[in-house]
């Protein structure tokens, strides 16, 4: 967790789960919530030739899971994370999805191949979408398709 979240999570009146719906109403929420992000990226994805996964390394489990979920679902994805960053070679015949996992602060390298990418001669082909906090969207200098801000715990 990030060092906001860990103290906001301090000063919560955390209430304890007293049956399965106040475990699960929170995530049916959620879902509802970003519905409309949740829809283009799905449909981003399904259209997709290749998936290619950023990650911090603070969210390195969550991109694991990912990866590992489509590449179940016989879609090629691979993970790229600090220990082989690059901009993947971009063919102008296919299209491809960006899942950006950016949060921590190790992080600069993702934000400049994220920034480069869409300088790519090939950007109108690539859809990135960006799994942050509302601090480090800051960095970013483009507009994704879909932002999804991961401050669990809201001021």
């Amino acid at each position: 967790m990030l060092k906001k979240e860990c103290e906001n999570f301090e000063n919560l009146n955390k209430q304890t789960i007293k049956d399965q719906n106040d475990f699960y109403k929170p995530i049916f929420s959620w879902l509802e919530n970003n519905k409309e992000f949740i829809n283009k990226i799905t449909k981003s994805i399904c259209k997709s030739d290749e998936v290619f996964i950023y990650s911090s390394n603070q969210m390195i489990n969550s991109a694991n899971f990912m990866q590992d979920s489509f590449n179940s679902l016989q879609k090629r994805t691979q993970l790229l994370n600090q220990t082989h960053f690059q901009k993947p070679f971009f063919s102008e015949d296919k299209k491809y999805v960006i899942i950006i996992f950016l949060s921590g602060r190790d992080n600069e390298n993702i934000e400049l191949i994220a920034n480069s990418i869409k300088e790519s001669p090939f950007s109108k082909s690539i859809n990135i979408f960006l799994f942050t906090t509302e601090n480090q969207l800051k960095k970013i200098n483009f507009n994704p398709e879909g932002v999804i801000l991961l401050d669990i715990i809201k001021d």
